[in-house]
């Protein structure tokens, strides 16, 4: 597997120039795996989280 660290070459700097130059009409994104689009007009963000409880431990030290 190459170093993804590594700098483009010259053939990967005109693969994504020439995807970056098509325009919007042209790009297709339906998606046929995709799940159904839904009503999301009630959702509430964050309702099902619940934050962790603090971890408090101590050590008695016994004489």
């Amino acid at each position: 597997m190459p170093d993804p660290r590594r700098d483009l070459t010259d053939e990967e700097k005109a693969a994504l120039q020439a995807v970056a130059d098509r325009p919007d009409s042209e790009i297709d994104l339906t998606d046929p795996d995709a799940p159904e689009v839904r009503n999301w007009s009630d959702a509430v963000r964050g309702a099902l989280f619940r934050a962790e409880k603090p971890f408090k431990r101590s050590l008695d030290a016994a004489p």
